[in-house]
């Protein structure tokens, strides 16, 4: 009888499977490499959108300068900031502008923009008639900050 007893333990101990141990820690290594790569991937998506609207707005500047200066549509133009979006518009300023050149881009949520909100381009020349920045933000403390200077330059 002994014999036997010995022998049905070993069976009872011979059965494959996991542990509770060995599933929480599974579930534990999971539950931390996807925490980091929500941190990591929520950090490159605020950065990828600060800097799209970077681009996006240094590219409608130089786009109304350069139309100002091809004296395109014999008129000046100009880009407005408000809220989510930048405008590059046609005329001497945005509140009589003709809607019908609108060329609007839209921002990121992630995105507050301050500063200068209205840069109009001499006809023919192509200087602008204000100087100044616009500072883009993101909720994580980045900035950029585009400058336009009496020349026209712009930098970021």
């Amino acid at each position: 009888m002994n014999k036997n007893f010995v022998k049905n333990r070993k069976q009872i101990w011979n059965y494959s499977g996991f542990t509770l141990l060995e599933v929480l820690l599974v579930v534990s290594m999971v539950g931390l490499i996807t925490a980091f790569s929500v941190v990591i991937n929520y950090s490159f998506y605020v950065n990828n959108d600060i800097d799209v609207a970077t681009l996006n707005t240094v590219q409608s500047i130089r786009r109304a300068q350069s139309l100002s200066f091809g004296v395109s549509h014999d008129s000046s133009w100009g880009i407005r900031t408000s809220g989510d979006q930048v405008v590059l518009f046609k005329g001497d300023n945005y509140a009589i502008r003709d809607t019908d050149f609108d060329e609007i881009f839209y921002l990121s949520n992630n995105v507050v923009i301050n500063g200068l909100s209205e840069v109009i381009f001499e006809k023919f020349s192509g200087s602008p008639q204000s100087i100044g920045s616009i500072t883009l933000t993101a909720p994580n403390n980045l900035s950029r900050i585009i400058t336009v200077n009496e020349q026209g330059l712009v930098s970021y």
